[in-house]
């Protein structure tokens, strides 16, 4: 990885959908570790990457399914867990948009970071409907995700303002061609190649109308930065990450 990330927490994932935050950097990731680490029950965490956070409970008495769609990430979290502690950790490999083998409203909290940016909004919607299903009643769930003002939006940012004006669905959504990262075009080009085919900043706005229609209430949301957390081109305006907590309502 270029030295644009040596002072980062960004790790790339090996199946070039991104990069895992190595390190616990934001209040709403400590609440879901709290949170999880406390409940008899297991929690769920999805598209995990390399599962680091799912560890953190794990290390604070909390029981964990850990899920993510490349099963080289899977192995490198048990490989990581103490012989002590795998009791307490369930791996299912395999795409959160299908269903896993989880057994319905049996888990008390379930974490999803740096996803739905990758996501439709009916992809999001499918993926937070299984989730509720996955929910004890009154089950909590805990999202975090780039923003609308992430860096890399400055150049399309009246672009969004727009489409959200025309009620488009997905008004913060990028396409590869649309991807500017980087000013040296090398750089530009390795980040482009370790990035989906779909990269969709959101906003509280829809989020909330999603956790809606999905069966959740809103307990919590709003923005925060990334400064340290991400490369100098990746920050704005101190609102580059978004986090909401929200309860199952039915």
């Amino acid at each position: 990885m270029s030295d644009c990330y040596d002072s980062t927490f960004l790790i790339p994932t090996l199946n070039k959908q991104g990069w895992m935050i190595d390190k616990v950097v934001d209040e709403y990731t400590l609440e879901f570790i709290d949170y999880a680490s406390k409940n008899i029950n297991y929690s769920l965490e999805i598209a995990a990457a390399y599962g680091n956070i799912s560890l953190e409970v794990l290390k604070k008495g909390g029981k964990i399914i850990v899920n993510d769609i490349e099963p080289k990430h899977l192995d490198v979290l048990y490989s990581k867990t103490p012989d002590e502690l795998k009791a307490n950790l369930k791996i299912i490999p395999g795409s959160c948009l299908d269903d896993l083998d989880i057994d319905l409203e049996s888990i008390s909290s379930v974490y999803c970071s740096r996803l739905f940016h990758f996501f439709s909004s009916e992809e999001i919607l499918k993926t937070l409907k299984k989730m509720n299903s996955y929910l004890e009643k009154k089950g909590k769930l805990f999202i975090v995700s780039d923003s609308i003002f992430h860096g890399y939006n400055k150049h399309h940012f009246q672009n969004y303002v727009r489409k959200k004006s025309l009620k488009e669905k997905d008004p913060g959504i990028l396409r590869p061609h649309e991807y500017i990262f980087h000013a040296d075009p090398e750089m530009q080009e390795q980040m482009r190649s370790n990035m989906p085919n779909v990269f969709n900043l959101l906003d509280i706005d829809l989020m909330s109308s999603l956790l809606v229609e999905a069966g959740f209430l809103t307990e919590k949301a709003g923005y925060f930065t990334r400064r340290g957390h991400y490369p100098e081109e990746s920050l704005w305006n101190g609102q580059e990450g978004l986090g909401i907590v929200a309860v199952k309502n039915y």
